[in-house]
């Protein structure tokens, strides 16, 4: 009876330093003792993380049992009367499970759709979110849920306004749609954003909505809550409990749905300029609802101030006594606009592009946290006061206060700051910078006048783990217990068991001597050279990597740059170890091992070998017909396989480098190559989207898959068997048997294009059985 030949089936084992996914929410949440400001929550890959902002380290992660794909959109909710606070997360592939959030109970799940969750939010028991065009709405305590729709386009925003029952959409389609939560139709719709609805704010106290869209304004909206049946006000119709307004007014049975609208009275202010022309990306309210975050797709942080009922009228007595003292209006016509209501006094210039951010207020006083909860407080800013007289007065009295802002930024970094508000609100937007951004030195004494009293710090980063720019490559070490990955200004090296960082080599601040004879190597202070004569200072601080090998060992890498140099690092010490600046003129665009491991080949096809330490030039350099896009050698170091953009890929004798034949029918530049073990099959990958598969003894092509959609960036053999792998920009991989010469399965969980491929065996006798098999 013949053997059944089986595939095995690969799972994800972790992931490698990330902090906080691009374009995910990042939230404030509270601990067990209920206080907040001291803990986070970020969406990293497939996972929810909890950070502590004081050590800037893991306090715990939430994750389902079942593969999913990288989180989307997160929510949180919290509730005096819970123990817990409740976690909603979005994924990419449309489910939605609600996360108690200490415990790590899975309270709830469920399916929204096909494609990922764009928006969510969750309140008490209440959970809504959207995908693509459709609504879902879930009951937790009673298990019940339905969908909605009405939307022409995809929804970006979603609101659930708890007590009124109502439910606040936003969309491309412009419009900003109301839903009545009992009758499950849509009774307001909102209209006059000039295009997509990308965000929606709704305050504390429900009464205040703000909507951004495409343009460079922001628009206010007031909110007044009406019940034409029963003659109660608004603030009856908020603070009453869900049950006892169920019972009492029967409002699905009193209220007409032709009549549905009388519920709310939407008021538009007017529209507030924002200073960043690109569009907006979210909008926060803090806790208290007093201030706003308005996030774009820049460096640039706005922060408005919403006033309250006594500052705004402090406003308007302002201008009307300003009409007065010109004569020129009439002060019983003086109005205040949206831009009165609705003030922007902080414009903050980040180091990077932002990915998501959050506020909460701090204040010195213990009365806030009481007033927070108690609506009917009206709450004075006073610089200095007796807190006998707040009683008196029945007055919340807040001295000055502190502004906490978290920024996630999209170089997988995040931040918190702590801005002091003074007692005044400044009266224009009052411009800082982070602890990198630089003004102009004609605006700094400007700046600086503007913003006394108003104090920027950095109070805390998360950023020990993972790359700032995103992995070139990747390479397993030789005991397979290491990974080590390259990007743009630095390398890592991850312990590939527990996903945790062992040594990161970095060149932004590492000073070089080199010789400043035209010498072929050049070698550091603490190098063994002994050609080296007279030496000079040389920066690393703005060269980019490109490509790198680990030497055998792996206890040394070399890497090349984009102006040419190549480079030796000891990861054990943490520090550069030899400079090679002639190595070319042009970018270092591949490197790679001859097969006995002791020569090294770069792009201009010139050969190093030597110790560990020291690398040393052999040979001349190697001209070929057009310019070099990958190398590849085969293991026995007979022949040598450059790709070109020409099309074409030249075969060389290692030894005398002369041409064996060239591979032709390739109708885009390879950009990349991997040879079998046994020496006899190329693999090569291109921009065409097609892998093919060669013999080099004849350099005919034995197959052509076509099953890439996107360009191939990686390829490569599974040592010790007859499989092979390749990844393209669109985060796909895929796995082949060239014995069958067939598709065996794919590998989908990346949100972004995979850059490099590494395989390692992890059962050593799987390829020799395989191959014994099919012989």
């Amino acid at each position: 009876m013949p053997v059944t030949n089986t595939y095995r089936r690969y799972t994800s084992d972790g992931t490698f330093g990330i902090i906080a996914n691009d374009s995910v929410p990042i939230k404030y949440v509270r601990d067990v003792s209920g206080k907040a400001g001291k803990l986070c929550i970020t969406g990293t890959g497939s996972s929810v993380s909890l950070w502590n902002l004081h050590t800037s380290l893991p306090s715990g992660s939430l994750c389902r049992d079942l593969e999913t794909r990288s989180v989307s959109v997160l929510a949180v909710n919290y509730e005096s009367g819970r123990a817990d606070t409740l976690v909603g997360i979005g994924y990419m592939d449309g489910w939605v499970v609600v996360f108690s959030l200490h415990s790590g109970k899975e309270e709830a799940s469920f399916r929204a759709g096909s494609h990922r969750v764009t928006s969510l939010d969750i309140s008490g028991s209440f959970v809504a979110c959207a995908s693509e065009s459709e609504l879902h709405f879930l009951d937790i305590v009673s298990g019940g849920g339905y969908r909605l729709k009405g939307h022409r386009g995809a929804i970006t925003a979603v609101k659930v306004m708890p007590r009124a029952e109502i439910l606040i959409s936003g969309g491309r389609d412009t419009f900003i749609k109301f839903w009545c939560l009992k009758t499950q139709h849509c009774f307001l719709t909102l209209t006059g954003h000039p295009g997509p609805v990308w965000d929606v704010a709704l305050s504390t106290d429900c009464k205040v909505l703000v909507t951004g869209s495409s343009d460079t304004n922001l628009r206010l909206w007031r909110i007044k809550y009406n019940n034409r049946t029963s003659n109660k006000g608004e603030n009856d119709f908020l603070n009453t409990l869900d049950e006892r307004r169920s019972i009492e007014d029967n409002l699905a049975q009193s209220i007409p749905l032709t009549d549905y609208s009388s519920l709310l009275e939407i008021e538009f202010c007017g529209t507030i300029p924002r200073k960043s022309v690109k569009r907006v990306f979210s909008l926060t309210f803090d806790p208290s609802g007093r201030y706003l975050a308005c996030q774009t797709l820049d460096k640039v942080l706005e922060i408005f101030v919403l006033l309250n009922g006594t500052e705004i009228q402090s406003r308007l007595r302002k201008k009307q006594k300003k009409a007065r003292k010109t004569g020129k209006l009439d002060p019983s016509v003086i109005k205040l606009t949206a831009v009165d209501e609705l003030r922007c006094i902080f414009r903050i210039t980040l180091p990077s592009k932002l990915s998501s951010c959050d506020i909460r207020v701090v204040h010195f006083n213990s009365a806030v946290k009481e007033a927070e909860g108690r609506s009917r407080i009206p709450i004075l800013y006073v610089s200095r006061v007796d807190h006998r007289l707040q009683h008196l007065l029945g007055f919340c009295i807040v001295c000055p206060s502190h502004l906490q802002i978290l920024c996630a930024y999209r170089n997988n970094l995040v931040e918190e700051y702590s801005l002091k508000v003074p007692v005044t609100l400044p009266t224009r937007p009052v411009l800082l910078a982070g602890p990198v951004s630089r003004q102009p030195q004609t605006n700094q004494k400007a700046v600086g006048m503007e913003s006394a009293g108003c104090e920027l710090h950095l109070v805390g980063r998360i950023s020990n783990l993972g790359h700032r720019a995103f992995p070139l490559s990747c390479q397993i070490t030789e005991d397979g217990s290491g990974i080590f990955t390259l990007a743009h200004g630095e390398g890592k090296l991850w312990n590939r068991s527990n996903q945790t960082c062992l040594a990161t080599i970095g060149w932004s601040s590492m000073e070089l001597q080199k010789s400043s004879l035209r010498e072929n190597v050049s070698i550091v202070k603490y190098g063994t050279g002994d050609d080296v004569t007279k030496t000079r200072n040389v920066s690393l601080k703005f060269q980019k990597a490109t490509v790198f090998v680990l030497a055998p060992g792996s206890r040394h890498v070399t890497i090349g740059f984009e102006s040419g140099l190549i480079c030796l690092f000891d990861l054990i010490m943490k520090k550069c170890t030899q400079v090679l600046e002639d190595a070319h003129t042009g970018g270092v665009r591949s490197l790679i091992l001859t097969g006995d491991r002791h020569h090294l080949y770069h792009r201009q096809i010139r050969s190093f070998s030597g110790p560990s330490l020291y690398l040393k030039s052999n040979r001349p350099v190697q001209s070929v017909d057009d310019q070099v896009t990958s190398l590849a050698t085969t293991p026995d170091n007979r022949l040598i396989a450059v790709a070109m953009v020409n099309l074409h890929v030249d075969i060389y004798f290692a030894d005398s480098f002369k041409r064996v034949h060239s591979l032709y029918g390739i109708s885009s530049p390879v950009t990349c190559m991997d040879v079998s073990e046994d020496s006899r099959l190329l693999l090569t990958g291109s921009g065409d989207k097609t892998v093919r598969l060669w013999e080099l003894q004849f350099g005919n092509c034995l197959r052509r898959f076509i099953q890439h959609t996107d360009p191939v960036t990686a390829v490569r053999f599974m040592h010790g068997s007859t499989l092979a792998f390749s990844a393209d920009l669109g985060g796909t991989i895929r796995e082949w048997d060239v014995k069958k010469l067939q598709e065996v399965c794919v590998l989908k969980g990346h949100e972004g294009g995979v850059t490099g491929i590494d395989t390692l065996a992890t059962r050593p006798g799987l390829g020799k059985l395989m191959q014994n098999n099919r012989s």
